[in-house]
């Protein structure tokens, strides 16, 4: 885990969690944190969290590592005072992120998990059990139709709680297969969950890999509309500048 708080970010600022993706086999966190000085300069504590990669590990136990990140990143922030956290992966990530929706963390982890404001699913795999139709992921990603039941969110949509804020985004130039996932995972929690408050987005002009790239730009559309949702209205960088200035 990499967190990104310099000294000049007030203590109340929101913090955002980055999952990467790379099909649960491949990547390191390490790999992300060119977003973050885009995320600090707007205010924003940046943390990207990593896990042990498949088949050296199951997907379950990937989904245990990164609850146990979030529940120490909410601690973290509630100590120091932050005004929320929101959690976001991409691809594999997302995938990560979505099963993080159902967890009660009060129970689990004896954290406050209203502390988590919301979710941020960016071209996630909702649901593994069609990938095992291919002998070789089997094999690469150590599953069996059990455990992509017990791991696949689309099937845990019930477990969401009520109120919980997400934005699913998925891109233009998306692949057939995650474009299907993602309109059958929003289609059941619009048609299901009322009390789910959800924001949909299709991002233009960017493939799968692109959709990640930009956000180290500022002026990329949808990194403003990630800010929006976080509640950063816009980037105050001279700000910003002039306290790290002021501190050094």
């Amino acid at each position: 885990m990499d967190i990104f708080a310099p000294d000049y970010l007030p203590m109340d600022s929101p913090v955002f969690v980055f999952i990467h993706g790379g099909y649960w086999q491949e990547g390191s966190h390490k790999e992300y944190s060119f977003m973050a000085d885009n995320f600090v300069k707007s205010g924003v504590v940046f943390i990207v969290i990593g896990f042990d990669l498949c088949p050296n590990v199951t997907i379950s136990e990937q989904v245990r590592q990164t609850q146990k990140a979030v529940s120490y990143i909410i601690k973290f922030s509630q100590d120091r005072g932050s005004s929320g956290v929101y959690v976001c992966g991409h691809s594999s990530g997302g995938h990560l992120a979505a099963m993080m929706l159902s967890v009660d963390w009060q129970e689990k982890y004896s954290v406050d998990g209203k502390m988590i404001k919301g979710f941020i699913l960016l071209c996630g795999v909702y649901d593994i059990r069609p990938l095992l139709e291919a002998t070789y992921i089997t094999r690469s990603l150590n599953t069996n139709i059990e455990e992509a039941t017990r791991n696949s969110p689309i099937l845990y949509i019930d477990h969401i709680h009520s109120g919980t804020r997400v934005l699913l985004a998925s891109c233009q130039f998306e692949s057939p297969g995650l474009q299907q996932v993602h309109k059958e995972y929003t289609a059941k929690l619009l048609e299901t969950r009322k009390d789910v408050l959800v924001t949909c987005h299709v991002v233009p002009d960017v493939d799968h890999f692109q959709m990640i790239e930009q956000l180290a730009n500022p002026d990329y559309p949808f990194f403003k509309e990630i800010l929006k949702f976080i509640g950063v209205n816009s980037p105050n960088l001279a700000q910003l500048l002039q306290k790290a200035v002021l501190l050094q």
